[in-house]
């Protein structure tokens, strides 16, 4: 219960919501039909949404843990 109380601190810190509300707006920004019309810049966003869904996959595990 001390670890659960201290990630619950962390995620405040690490602002885990701000994670998920920037992983809903790349979500978003990759369903526009002209999305891959620039590849490169397509290629860094899911690039972005990837790092985030894994940072936040992670530090829910932790928690679960």
């Amino acid at each position: 219960k001390q670890i659960e109380k201290r990630l619950d601190a962390l995620g405040g810190i690490f602002d885990v919501e701000g994670k998920r509300r920037e992983i809903d707006e790349l979500k978003i920004k990759s369903q526009d039909p002209e999305f891959w019309n620039d590849p490169k810049a397509a290629q860094i966003v899911m690039k972005d949404l990837n790092r985030l869904k894994g940072w936040v996959e992670s530090f829910e595990k932790t928690k679960a843990a």
